[in-house]
């Protein structure tokens, strides 16, 4: 009986899940194209999510990251509601592995993100590519507060020609990623996991 109610459970939250990726996706559009923002989605998902905006760091001027903090802590539950279901003991250390493993998962997603935006905007700029378009105007807002910050960090008061220091970001960001990553499913991870008891 417990483990069809954890199965549920998981169910439902994954179907939660997915609303809430969907309503970030009808974001977008309302955004661009003035629908309507009061769907049957954003009336069920709406709620949750605004619980995160109240935390202040979650938002910045260009991005809010609420709806990545939620789906996150449905990540989490749904993982214990899985284990659950199939009989599984839940600790606080694998709890806590959880955790750091859906952050990190998070975390290495909007690296990753930049790093893609880095190698879009290098070709565009390659290929002579107009820079006039909303889409690059959009890619460099993201982009140019960190290149600069990197440039000024590195080379003090030289200029850096821009496609250089996207280069030099995506550089640094690509080998960050490698080593934090191992570092996080080798040494954190592998210590949470140890001590799960068998």
């Amino acid at each position: 009986m417990l483990q069809t109610i954890m199965l549920f459970m998981s169910s439902l939250i994954t179907v939660y899940m997915l609303a809430i990726v969907l309503r970030i996706f009808l974001s977008w559009f309302s955004m661009t194209r003035g629908y309507p923002d009061n769907n049957f989605i954003s009336k069920i998902t709406d709620p949750y999510i605004n619980i995160f905006k109240r935390i202040s760091f979650l938002r910045t001027s260009m991005m809010d990251f609420s709806p990545v903090a939620a789906i996150l802590v449905l990540s989490v539950l749904n993982t214990i509601f899985v284990r659950l279901t199939e009989g599984q003991d839940v600790s606080f250390s694998l709890v806590l592995g959880i955790i750091v493993l859906s952050i990190w998962s998070v975390a290495l997603f909007f690296v990753i993100f930049i790093i893609i935006l880095i190698v879009i905007r290098i070709i565009s700029v390659f290929f002579h590519v107009s820079s006039v378009h909303p889409v690059w105007y959009t890619i460099d807002n993201i982009l140019s507060p960190m290149t600069y910050r990197l440039t000024r960090l590195i080379f003090k008061n030289r200029l850096i020609p821009y496609p250089a220091a996207l280069a030099l970001l995506g550089t640094i960001l690509t080998i960050s990623a490698i080593l934090a990553n191992k570092l996080v499913e080798d040494f954190i991870v592998g210590k949470l996991i140890a001590l799960i008891p068998v």
